[in-house]
């Protein structure tokens, strides 16, 4: 076991249940490239799922958003998100 993993507060996207998202967020978002258009897709057919994220996912996607000046997807993120609770 590395340092990191014993000391750090990373967290593994591996051992999930099926109603969480099977990858990370912002990979998914990511996926089929950075522009906006395939961001907006991935983005709906996330909401349209239905699967559970953390918070700390969720915070994380938004910072590469942003720093990627993907404004108006990180609000939609945001808006749709902050309405639900968040698994810590």
């Amino acid at each position: 076991m590395s340092l990191i993993q014993r000391y750090g507060k990373c967290k593994s996207v591996v051992k999930r249940s099926k109603k969480y998202l099977d990858e990370a967020l912002y990979l998914k978002l990511f996926k089929d490239g950075g522009s906006e258009l395939n961001v907006r897709q991935q983005l709906n057919q996330f909401i349209k799922s239905g699967k559970r994220v953390y918070k700390w996912e969720v915070g994380d996607t938004l910072k590469k958003l942003r720093q990627r000046k993907l404004y108006q997807p990180a609000l939609k993120v945001f808006s749709h998100l902050s309405a639900f609770i968040f698994i810590f």
